[in-house]
């Protein structure tokens, strides 16, 4: 069963954590993990932080659960605004509603065509995002 959640991600050693939301806790547990134990995660000060204490200091807690009728991105927002910016891992203070963690999935090629061309993920989500919206108001001018 999938789990709607705002959760943290922690060390027992450390004052610090990263708070996020997500539709599917157990995969995106999963990949927090699978990329902190490769090296590869895109959040690079949790990363540090991974490597300096370990795995086994590592916790991943669900700050609450979400019903299908609430926004994840709100109440993942008001979890953040409840710390002192300086005691998160987060890198940006604002959630983003057209966040790339939501089940859109990047093909290889899709990847092959980022790297090449020097985008990131969160380029090609901002393209989409605007170019729907130019579309939504060419469609309202009819």
């Amino acid at each position: 069963m999938n789990v709607r959640a705002v959760y943290e991600i922690s060390f027992a050693d450390s004052a610090m954590r990263y708070i996020g939301s997500t539709v599917d806790l157990k995969s995106r547990s999963a990949n927090h993990w699978s990329s902190l134990n490769a090296g590869t995660h895109a959040n690079k000060f949790l990363q540090a932080d991974y490597n300096k204490y370990g795995g086994s200091l590592m916790v991943i807690s669900i700050l609450e659960v979400v019903s299908a009728d609430d926004s994840l991105t709100e109440r993942e927002q008001a979890h953040i605004d409840s710390y002192p910016w300086r005691m998160l891992y987060n890198i940006m203070p604002a959630v983003r509603e057209e966040r790339i963690n939501t089940g859109f999935r990047f093909t290889p090629t899709l990847r092959r065509y980022l790297q090449q061309h020097e985008k990131t993920q969160a380029d090609l989500v901002e393209d989409v995002v605007r170019r729907t919206a130019d579309f939504k108001r060419w469609e309202n001018d009819d």
